[in-house]
């Protein structure tokens, strides 16, 4: 020992030369640990390894430890071989100094359901964790090898500690769901007893978005998905109806990083189209990338900081914010569903809402599925679908853990404002979305129709139709009496025969130029003139 080190140590352990005030405490350990290092570093001509260098064990390989430790305030959790401070925390994690690796602190969380304080060897072993030496050895096996079963792995992911290894801090419930059964502690219920854990739903938008939920907004590019978004944050700002359904009022945090600029003109429009229902200072707005993960902790203390309990995040879009390499990784896609998913932990426990592009062959409502890795749908509350039929948006859902509710309804407005001039002073429109009036809600219901119903009603009409035939009268304009007249694209009438074979509504006849209703068309085409009531009958 060098003789800088024995004053250093005996200044430690002498309470007349330094006053180990609590306050002080966890700045002494820093400095202790500093000094350690230097000394170690001098004497070994070269950096302690991190992964084999913890404090107590440096300590106890260089000077008996029990009156400085005392002195610095911890204290023996299992008679003298692990030592705990209590001013050692990150955030609900309390840390444990240990001489061999065998004590591993838990968060409080778990401690509440474990009814330990921490784990030691043997409870490590019993859900997979054997030992092999070296404890740095042993957890790189453990998180990296295959020498461990899964569920000791996850409870690996959940400790924390310092010492010859620190180990990734993970979300306490992964220990919940895969340690505490191991550990035999588990939470057994009657019937009456598990219902009355029973939570009602708490809706923002009334039997549409709840609060604490998190999903999808899926659409195809330009079919308005940021448009419904600033409508739905404008009513939630001020809490008027959204679509004729009732909002609780309270504060918005948009995450713009997409295009902030666009989002900025639509919001000119909004304050011209919506003047006594858009509340500026109930949104907040975040008007640029930002790594979410990382964010997260900052924003909370700001939100915590400034009072602001927030009840709708709209993430703007995800393919914006995704922080992965490969967009159809289910891995990756996954993990940053489930960072979203925090974000419903901030303050006021808000909704999150994801606005995403959908697979590139999507068409139908049913096919707007949120484009990346297929572990995104597992991971949503809902996903909200939008399409546009004709002039109006549609946002509809395909998944749901909810009750199902009908079709919001909205049309584009362009609008202008004073601001929205450019360098020379000439003014440009801007467009947003408004719920439809009841007047047009019902005359949409009862003439609204797509170019699947097109095709089928023109065969009810015209069997044995030629393929050019059916496209030249949809692409010029179809006058569907009792309905109005209605004209697609000529790609996307003949995309839709080709689907319509695939769904067997339709059959190709005479060398493949002609199609015919089949039975089960005639089936589909009758329940969809049940669900639009006034339509006309078709065919006979």
């Amino acid at each position: 020992m060098s003789e800088n080190r024995g004053e250093f140590y005996e200044h430690l352990i002498n309470p007349g030369t330094i006053a180990f005030e609590k306050s002080e405490q966890s700045k002494a350990l820093i400095e202790a640990t500093n000094v350690i290092h230097e000394a170690w570093r001098a004497e070994n001509k070269k950096a302690p390894k991190p992964q084999r260098f913890g404090i107590l064990s440096a300590f106890r390989g260089l000077y008996p430890t029990e009156e400085m430790l005392e002195a610095l305030g911890f204290t023996t959790i299992d008679g003298g071989r692990n030592w705990h401070h209590p001013d050692q925390q990150s955030k609900s994690y309390s840390t444990c100094l240990y001489d061999d690796g065998h004590c591993y602190t838990l968060s409080e969380t778990v401690k509440k359901m474990v009814g330990r304080d921490y784990f030691d060897s043997a409870d490590l072993a019993a859900v997979g964790c054997g030992w092999r030496g070296d404890l740095h050895e042993h957890v790189r096996n453990a998180l990296y090898g295959d020498a461990t079963a899964e569920h000791g792995r996850q409870m690996w992911e959940g400790l924390t500690h310092i010492g010859s290894v620190r180990i990734l801090q993970r979300e306490p419930r992964i220990i919940l769901e895969r340690v505490t059964a191991a550990c035999g502690t588990f939470k057994l219920q009657n019937g009456h007893e598990f219902l009355s854990d029973h939570k009602p739903p708490e809706y923002i938008v009334d039997r549409v978005l709840q609060r604490g939920q998190t999903g999808t907004v899926t659409a195809q590019p330009g079919t308005g998905k940021t448009l419904v978004a600033m409508l739905l944050a404008t009513c939630v700002s001020s809490g008027s109806d959204f679509c004729g359904r009732k909002v609780e009022k309270g504060k918005v945090l948009y995450l713009s990083g997409e295009n902030p600029d666009d989002v900025r003109a639509r919001m000119f429009g909004l304050q011209t189209v919506y003047r006594d229902e858009l509340n500026l200072d109930n949104i907040l707005v975040i008007p640029q990338v930002i790594n979410i993960p990382a964010a997260r902790e900052a924003l909370a203390a700001g939100l915590k900081d400034h009072g602001h309990e927030i009840s709708l995040i709209i993430v703007d879009t995800f393919a914006a914010y995704y922080g992965g390499d490969d967009e159809n990784s289910n891995t990756q896609a996954k993990q940053f569903t489930q960072e979203l998913r925090k974000l419903t932990e901030l303050p006021g426990r808000p909704a999150v809402l994801i606005l995403a592009h959908p697979t590139k062959s999507a068409s139908s409502a049913s096919e707007l599925l949120p484009r990346g890795g297929s572990a995104i749908w597992a991971e949503i509350d809902f996903n909200f679908t939008l399409r546009n039929v004709n002039g109006v948006l549609r946002l509809g859902h395909n998944k749901l853990r909810g009750i199902p509710f009908e079709d919001c309804q909205m049309i584009l407005t362009y609008t202008g404002h004073e601001k929205l001039v450019d360098k020379n002073g000439n003014p440009f429109a801007t467009v947003v979305a408004s719920p439809l009036t009841k007047e047009q809600a019902t005359v949409v219901k009862t003439t609204e129709i797509g170019c699947k119903d097109a095709i089928l009603i023109y065969l009810s009409e015209n069997d044995y139709a030629f393929r050019t035939d059916i496209v030249e009268a949809i692409v010029e304009g179809y006058d569907i009496a009792g309905l109005g007249k209605v004209s697609f694209k000529k790609t996307t009438v003949y995309d839709t025969m080709t689907k319509l074979q695939k769904e067997k509504l339709v059959k190709s006849v005479r060398g493949d130029r002609q199609l015919k209703l089949t039975n089960t068309g005639m089936e589909w085409l009758k329940a969809w003139q049940n669900r639009n009531s006034g339509a006309p009958e078709f065919g006979g």
